[in-house]
């Protein structure tokens, strides 16, 4: 109805009539017609009305939509989670940092930041339901309470908190690679001197050794 104006009704028969529509034009010495109550033609005409026909949407409905927009979560503040802050920016994606302090590298830079320890289920609990997927910058971090809290605010946690577990321990995580025929360094198990010294022969003195759980890689 917007889109009508009735000023352009072309409708006249022979006799001049204009079936029913109301023409704004008059005719020389002719007087003004009055609308006609049952067309309502004028009410067709309202200011406004044409545009918001045409956007289908009431005013701020496209920035509401966006702003409601869940980020993506990183647990941990370090630089590793800095460097996918940033790439996150480039991508015009929502981040979100949870990490201990403020002065984190990755707190840093975002503007969405949420103080908690990486072990306090509580904190992670409120933290998780904000983000629309989360994930971590290091796999030192309790792999069960994450699975439990991932199932119960139903936040997916990626990659999976099974998968945290299997590389938190630098043996099962040789041996799934093994398993899948990705390709790693050769490895033994050893779990007291008399094996490191065999491994040390085996391997022709060519290696490294590794505590199985915590420590760094670099």
């Amino acid at each position: 109805m917007a889109k009508r104006e009735p000023k352009t009704a072309s409708n006249s028969g022979a006799n001049g009539s204009t079936n029913g529509k109301i023409s704004r034009a008059k005719r020389p010495g002719s007087p003004a017609k009055k609308p006609d109550a049952k067309t309502g033609a004028k009410s067709a005409t309202k200011p406004g009305a044409e545009s918001i026909v045409k956007s289908g949407a009431k005013p701020g409905a496209k920035s509401t939509a966006k702003s409601a927009t869940r980020p993506f979560g990183i647990l941990g503040g370090g630089q590793l989670a800095r460097m996918m802050a940033l790439e996150a920016h480039r991508l015009g994606l929502p981040v979100s940092i949870y990490s201990a302090s403020k002065t984190d590298p990755a707190a840093q830079v975002v503007s969405d930041w949420h103080q908690g320890s990486v072990d306090d289920a509580r904190a992670l609990k409120a933290f998780l339901p904000h983000c629309s997927v989360v994930t971590f910058e290091s796999e030192f971090m309790d792999a069960e309470l994450l699975s439990r809290l991932s199932a119960s605010t139903g936040t997916r946690i990626s990659p999976s908190p099974a998968v945290m577990g299997a590389i938190q321990d630098r043996l099962t995580q040789k041996m799934m690679l093994e398993r899948h025929g990705l390709p790693t360094a050769p490895f033994h198990n050893v779990k007291d001197a008399a094996a490191a010294k065999v491994s040390y022969e085996v391997l022709g003195g060519k290696v490294v050794f590794k505590r199985r759980r915590f420590g760094y890689d670099g």
